[in-house]
């Protein structure tokens, strides 16, 4: 016959249960149910902000127990409205399934500005994110910090199938930057941890985030220190964002390596219209030594306030991009710029005066129409030490307000191009411009190319080498000779 427990032995296990480490986000004396965290997995049962079953006391349970690995939010549930930052601090790696759960934080107050968000992750764990939705935050909408990881390793932060709209900061800010959170913007600190960072971004949206301060964008991330910035972004939309929709930044001695496809970056960076820096659709920053590796395909960037794709290596390192079915239009300067030591002026803030690295580009299919200032509806331009090898095969670019297609090398090294099938048309400036300002010369192929209606030339070459021009179509160009050349000696093919 199985014994029954006696008061004061029920009193004492009672007792036992209830002992100073319990997880914050339950009631005084209260514990999380075991049963709850069979097999490594916490389900949220209650759309309240705390209390049993929330999703604040099934953080605060993996917060307490590495052995919780999951947290399921139950199908159905209304709306959570998050008061205060809901925190993450546990080091094992962790996924949140909202199972279409959305978090509010219409009402949220934050005492730290490193955690001012509805969801936050400060333990640097790997954390997935998956099925859900944060809306209208008066803060950030997630965060996760990694800046307390002190081992060379890899950190991964996965969002898949999530939603960040409203949020008056970032919509999401994956950090490895010590010095993010209080440094001034045009800080050039490459402080970091030794991990390398991998996000990835799939099946997601993130629009109308950043419109309480200048520079908050739908997605940021940042990479600090020796180690490399991995990304992949996929299936995604990023709209409407008060800054960059999506801002990648690697400072300090690694790479940037990514890949974006089947994605729109549209009607971003318009925080502040007076402003006379605005935001771009897509702005990626590598700092430092090691190198930029960009793969785009399928990715449509429209209506953006200044550039639409704005890529950028600077200081040691090269800049390789591939561009495949790529749309770029109707940003307020460059639909697609793409520059290898793009920010001459901060040189001297470095302690490596040394600055130098190649541009690499090949485009494939890639159209930039109907952009507004900047020198080129596509821009190629590389400074100080290093050349541009770039190939590119259907590229269109009309009614924009400056140039049409640009390839500029501006100190020592070779300008060697290919343009197949390339387009340039009624743009205000040169329909297609190679030009090597510095020592090297140009090696140019241009084939089968059509250059109509613009202000300037056709095709314009400067200031020194070879160039073989082949089926060149040009009519009713702002000058009077199809090819417009200085110092460049042009093979003409019929």
């Amino acid at each position: 016959m199985p014994r029954r427990l006696t008061p004061l032995l029920a009193a004492a296990v009672l007792a036992a249960c209830s002992t100073a480490d319990t997880p914050t986000g339950l009631a005084p004396g209260e514990r999380p149910s075991l049963a709850a965290n069979a097999g490594g997995v916490v389900e949220v049962t209650t759309n309240a902000d705390a209390g049993r079953g929330s999703l604040r006391a099934a953080v605060a349970e993996a917060n307490a127990d590495a052995d919780v690995r999951t947290i399921r939010i139950r199908n159905g549930l209304a709306a959570i409205a998050v008061a205060t930052p809901i925190v993450y601090t546990g080091t094992q790696a962790l996924t949140i399934d909202g199972n279409g759960a959305t978090l509010t934080g219409a009402a949220l107050v934050a005492t730290d500005p490193t955690e001012n968000a509805v969801l936050v992750a400060t333990g640097a764990a790997d954390l997935t994110i998956r099925r859900l939705t944060v809306a209208n935050s008066t803060g950030n909408g997630i965060v996760v910090d990694v800046t307390r990881n002190t081992r060379a390793r890899t950190i991964e932060v996965q969002l898949l199938d999530v939603t960040v709209t409203g949020s008056a900061e970032h919509g999401v800010i994956v950090n490895e930057q010590t010095d993010f959170f209080t440094r001034d913007l045009e800080s050039n600190v490459e402080t970091g941890t030794p991990a390398d960072l991998r996000v990835v971004v799939r099946d997601s949206r993130l629009a109308a985030n950043g419109f309480s301060a200048l520079d908050r964008d739908g997605l940021r991330v940042n990479e600090g220190g020796p180690g490399s910035l991995h990304a992949e972004i996929a299936h995604a939309t990023f709209d409407g964002n008060g800054a960059d929709g999506v801002e990648l930044d690697e400072r300090g001695a690694g790479d940037a390596v990514y890949t974006v496809r089947q994605t729109r970056i549209t009607n971003n960076g318009f925080y502040d219209v007076t402003e006379t820096d605005l935001d771009d659709g897509m702005d990626v920053d590598e700092r430092g030594a090691g190198d930029h590796v960009a793969t785009l395909i399928q990715v449509v960037a429209t209506g953006n306030a200044e550039e639409g794709i704005d890529l950028n290596e600077n200081n040691l390192g090269d800049l390789r991009v591939e561009l495949r079915q790529v749309t770029a239009s109707g940003s307020g300067e460059e639909g697609i710029d793409l520059e290898e030591d793009d920010d001459w002026a901060d040189r001297a803030l470095y302690l490596d005066p040394a600055w130098g690295g190649s541009l690499y580009v090949t485009a494939t299919d890639v159209v930039a129409d109907g952009n507004g200032g900047g020198d080129a509806g596509l821009k190629l331009r590389e400074r100080f030490d290093g050349g541009i090898l770039t190939r590119l095969v259907n590229v269109t670019s009309r009614d924009n307000a400056t140039g049409g297609i640009s390839v500029r090398e501006q100190e020592a090294g070779a300008l060697v191009a290919e343009l197949v099938n390339a387009e340039a048309r009624r743009n205000q400036g040169e329909g297609i411009e190679l030009r090597q300002d510095g020592a090297g010369a140009i090696d140019a192929r241009v084939i089968r190319a059509v250059s109509t209606d613009n202000t300037g030339a056709a095709l314009r070459l400067r200031d020194a080498g070879t160039a073989r021009v082949q089926s060149l179509v040009a009519s009713g160009n702002g000058f009077a000779t199809p090819i417009r050349t200085t110092g460049v000696v042009v093979e003409e093919v019929p």
